[in-house]
This record gives C-alpha cells, sequence and structure tokens, in this order.
C-alpha cells in the first residue's frame, strides 16, 4: 500500500475504501505510535508527522506544507564495500565517487522499524533501510526534535549495519519476526533494473558480466543478536479472546500487531472492559495505544469514554488518537462539544489534530464551528501547517469559508490557498476538456492515459500533482502546456536532470535529487506511444493544449540522435 492512494478497512463485514496519501514506493513500516514509514528510490526514509487518517483528503488542495507526510528524515549517503558499477548512470561522477562506489541510494526500499525484543534496547525502535544497488543494510537511529517531529540519524560514521561483496546480494524487504529478530528479504539477482528505465550503459555492464543469470536463487536471512537466543513462537491460534488482550503488552511489536489485529478480526466485544481497564493505565503506553485502537477497530468507543480517556491519560499519543477519533461522530452534537472540552490552546501540534477534527463539523455545525476555526487561523498567521489542517476537512465548503470570511480573511496563505482549491473545483471534468481533440487525437489521449498509468504515475502521482522529493507537478507546468511541445518531447526521449522551475516553485537537490530517465532506448515504446502521452499530460490536470502526433515525435526523436545525457533545464530549449 506504499505507492497506492486508498486505504482499505473491514467494517461489519463490509470493505471501506477511502482515499489516503500516496506515500512511497516499495515497503511500508509503523513504529509504536503507528507513525508510518517509507521510501523512494533515491530518498532515503520519510515518515508522516501526524497519525494516518490525519488531513482528511480534500481534492480540491494541494498540501502547502511539507511536515505532514513524505517528510525526509535522513541523509542519502551510502557507504557500499565494493564496487556498485551496476547502476544506471555508472558512468557520471555525480553517481559514483572515485572508487566506483555508489554516492546516494538509487533503490532504497523496504524499510521497516525494528520493534522486536532480540536486540539490544538501543536498536528498538531504529529504521533498517534496503539499498540492493549497493548491497547493503543501512541503520538510522530515530530520535524527535524540538518540535516533537521525528529525525533520524545514521548508526555508524563511514560504514553500514551490513554490507556485502555478492554482486547479487539485493537485499529488498525486512520484517519484524515471531523470534523477535529481524528477517531480510534478498531477491539475490543480477538484475534488478525494470526493463523501462535500464540505459545503455546498465545493459552493457549486464551483458558483460552476464549478470542475467542465475535466477531463482531468493533467500531469507535470519539476524539474530550473538549472545541472546531466539524466542520460540507463540501458538496464538490457540489463545483466547482474553489471551490476546493480555498479548498487547507484549515487549514485542510483532505479537502486539498481531494480537491487535486477531481481536479485531474476532470482533469479540466481551473484552471491552478488559481493553478498557488497559486504556486507562498509564505505565504501558505502547498497550494503551493499542487497546484504544483496537476498541475503535471494534466500533465501541462513544465520545463519552474519548473524553474520560484523553483527561485521565497522559500520554501525548492517547490524547491525539483521542482527538482524531472524535472525528468520526462529526454530525453528533456531543462530540462536537465534547471536542472543545479538550482542546489545548497553548500546544500547536494538538491544535492541529483538534483543526483536523473540528473542520468535519463544519458542515452540521457551521455557526458554532466558524468562529472557532476563524480565531485559529489569525493567532496562527501564514502558518501552512495550520492552513492545511483546516482546508482538508473543507471540501467542497472552501467558498462558504471564504464568504464568511469578508475583509477579515486578509492577504494570507490561508486564503491564497482556499481561492486555488475553489478553482480547482471549477476545473472541467475529462470529456470536457478534451472537446477540441480530433476523434484520431482522442484516441490518442487514451492511449496516453494508459502509457502514463503504467510509466508516469509512480513520479508524477495520479492527478499530476507531483510526488514530495520525487518529482514536481505536470499540472499546470508550463513546461506540459508550451505550444512549443519540442522541448517536451526532448524530456521524455532523454530525461532530466538538475534543478527545474515550475510556475515560480524551484524544485532542486537535496529535496528533488532525482534524474528523470529518458526513454528513447526503451524497447517496449514506441513514437506512438510517446506521443499518446504528450497529447494526454498536456490535456490533463486542467491542462489544455494541442496534441502531439507520432511524426512530430518521430522528427524529434532523429534530430537528436546524437544526444546521450539527460538534459538540464538550461539546455533542453536549445
Amino acid at each position: 500500500c506504499a505507492n497506492a492512494d486508498k486505504r482499505v478497512k473491514k467494517i461489519n463485514g463490509k470493505w471501506i475504501i477511502e482515499k489516503t496519501r500516496s506515500r512511497g514506493q516499495w515497503g511500508i513500516s509503523a513504529d509504536d505510535a503507528g507513525h508510518l514509514y517509507y521510501n523512494n528510490n533515491s530518498v532515503m526514509l520519510m515518515t508522516d508527522n501526524f497519525l494516518p487518517g490525519s488531513f482528511p483528503i480534500n481534492e480540491n488542495h494541494q498540501s502547502v506544507s511539507r511536515k505532514i507526510s513524505s517528510v525526509r528524515i535522513a541523509d542519502n549517503k551510502v557507504y557500499p564495500r565494493r564496487k556498485t558499477l551496476g547502476v544506471n548512470r555508472g558512468y557520471s561522477n555525480e553517481t559514483l565517487d572515485s572508487a566506483g562506489k555508489l554516492i546516494d541510494v538509487t533503490s532504497a526500499c523496504g524499510p521497516v522499524i525494528y520493534r522486536g525484543d532480540n536486540f539490544p534496547e538501543e536498536f528498538y525502535g531504529n529504521a533498517f533501510v534496503m539499498e540492493p544497488a549497493a548491497y547493503l543494510v543501512k541503520r538510522i537511529i530515530l530520535n524527535k526534535d524540538e518540535n516533537g517531529f521525528v529525525k533520524g540519524k545514521f548508526a555508524y560514521t563511514g560504514k553500514e549495519f551490513l554490507t556485502a561483496t555478492d554482486e547479487r546480494f539485493r537485499p529488498v524487504n525486512a520484517f519484524n519476526s515471531p523470534d523477535g529478530c529481524l528477517y531480510i528479504i534478498d531477491m539475490h539477482r543480477g538484475i534488478i533494473q525494470h526493463t523501462t528505465y535500464m540505459t545503455p550503459y546498465l545493459r552493457r555492464h549486464v551483458d558483460s558480466l552476464k549478470l542475467e543469470r542465475p535466477i531463482s536463487m531468493g533467500r531469507i536471512y535470519r539476524l539474530r543478536w550473538k549472545e541472546n537466543d531466539a524466542a520460540k513462537p507463540l501458538q496464538l491460534s490457540k489463545y483466547s479472546s482474553a489471551q490476546l488482550v493480555e498479548l498487547l503488552k507484549h515487549p514485542s511489536g510483532f505479537y502486539r500487531d498481531l494480537a491487535h489485529r486477531l481481536l479485531v478480526e474476532k470482533g469479540d466485544t466481551t473484552i471491552a472492559n478488559s481493553l478498557r481497564t488497559i486504556v486507562s493505565e498509564n505505565s504501558n503506553p505502547s498497550a494503551s495505544l493499542h487497546a484504544l485502537w483496537v476498541l475503535e477497530g471494534l466500533n465501541i468507543v462513544t465520545p463519552d469514554f474519548l473524553y474520560e480517556v484523553a483527561t485521565k491519560n497522559t500520554d501525548d499519543k492517547i490524547y491525539e488518537s483521542c482527538l482524531q477519533m472524535l472525528g468520526k461522530f462529526n454530525k453528533e452534537r456531543k462530540a462536537f462539544e465534547i471536542l472543545l472540552l479538550l482542546r489545548k490552546k497553548e500546544n500547536r501540534i494538538a491544535e492541529i489534530y483538534f483543526l483536523n477534527s473540528l473542520s468535519g463539523f463544519y458542515k452540521k455545525f457551521f455557526k458554532e464551528t466558524d468562529p472557532i476555526i476563524k480565531e485559529i487561523a489569525k493567532t496562527f498567521t501564514n502558518d501552512l501547517l495550520i492552513a492545511d489542517a483546516i482546508i482538508s476537512g473543507l471540501q467542497g465548503m472552501e467558498n462558504k469559508f471564504v464568504k464568511a470570511a469578508g475583509e477579515n480573511a486578509g492577504d494570507t496563505i490561508l486564503l491564497k490557498a482556499l481561492n486555488k482549491a475553489i478553482a480547482n473545483s471549477l476545473l472541467p471534468k475529462e470529456q470536457e476538456n478534451i472537446a477540441h481533440l480530433t476523434k484520431k487525437e482522442k484516441q490518442s489521449f487514451n492511449g496516453g492515459k494508459r502509457f502514463y498509468n503504467t510509466y508516469c504515475v509512480t513520479c508524477h502521482g495520479k492527478e499530476g500533482e507531483g510526488m514530495l522529493n520525487i518529482a514536481p507537478p505536470l499540472a499546470g507546468s508550463e513546461w506540459v502546456t508550451d505550444e512549443n511541445f519540442e522541448t517536451l518531447a526532448k524530456i521524455i526521449l532523454d530525461g532530466m536532470t538538475g534543478p527545474v522551475s515550475v510556475n515560480g516553485i524551484l524544485y532542486a537537490p537535496p529535496a528533488y535529487a532525482n534524474t528523470m530517465p529518458g526513454l528513447r532506448d526503451n524497447i517496449e515504446t514506441n513514437n506512438g506511444g510517446l506521443a499518446d502521452v504528450l497529447t494526454y499530460i498536456r490535456n490533463s490536470f486542467g491542462n489544455k493544449a494541442s496534441a502531439v502526433s507520432t511524426e512530430q515525435v518521430g522528427k524529434i526523436r532523429a534530430a537528436t540522435a546524437d544526444k546521450k545525457q539527460p538534459y538540464t533545464a538550461e539546455d533542453v530549449k536549445k
């Protein structure tokens, strides 16, 4: 689910599908508090600063803050033991150092937060990240900064937790295990690059060393602390509901998570009082948090209970979870009144959780809610997180909010973001947007849509909104809608690297360090496919421009046949 914009949950026997944020690419993990961790091939590790489900998805609004999700919490440096010539652009000084070793991650994946009980205590809560292109596993120690947000630092200087000299060692995922250890999945192949993005350089390297064979050699490693025995796995299939409740106190996160899931799946509400007892305890915050969310999963929390928990349990994560859960009762006056009672004005993070839930009450309790939100907006003038927290729950109500603000709205980030959301809500639907295309061009558009969802969506987003730390937006981009489509065609043929400005916003390293691969040498694409996707992105996401033909792409391909390197923003228009 890392690279999905949906989340699923089974409620009363039915699967509920909700919109969520697309976070990473290959693998996802969580810490004891439920915060998610993920990455993409060029970014070592990212996280959410808030609980999943915070900041409801407003399809009219694109976040103005970079502190919600996809927040980078570590450097991208790696320290391989051996040369790593088998990577795209291995010929570049920016990719490999003078010893032929990878400088920064290029295929980061499979992160896990270690929550087992076999390693020493200092390893608990650490992140482990796989880098198969460099044959290594990175260890990152996680802490909190002065704002209470997660930050990370490398556990070692100039070296890694695990490295290999075998060019086929490809760690791609890791998991907490029943025995308290850490399991690592090794794909163990010479080739790991997707055929779509394999450069001629990498293809030659693979062929020269015959790295395409052997296959079917994958293996699983168990990492155990030498002085500690691996625990004997528990037989949870024989556990009663009461025993599973007690397992929420287990020192291993593996068993707490599993007991949590089984309790919700069993649907046994007879253990409700036992769960409530654990929630009310302050001695074991992790068990209390699990018990609270099991009650939520069993659909037996009430506003009164949440008020009692939030006022008696001193753990911040319990308090934040209670505020978030109250938002689900956004049609009940009692829940609205309790939410107001639990507000902590002096705490900015608490205020954000409060707003996240309060904005959901805006439609039902407009007269009471509107002045509170405006008071907060005035107190935190131009606070990006506050602006996002307010707008997230206002889908369809943005115009009403702006009108109610009147002259008091001011020229603020909040007002600008609201006006942008209103404008987005008025964008034409797809069929209206492509009415100017001919029948043949519409067929090309439809082919381009399939192409985009195969090759482009991972980096540029489902709605062309761009992906934080990966790629800039295509929606509203002057690079896309420019009548001189030759520039765009050059980029899709040979790629682009370095800083680029889109609509006055600079996308540059270190936040945006990816090089977009070109498709000139891709054996699965042709001029027709490239023309289709160019037509599609030029007439989607609110963009509207002329179509691009197969013949036009062919002419540009021929004219730039000698191009060997990705373009920069400066030279692509020459």
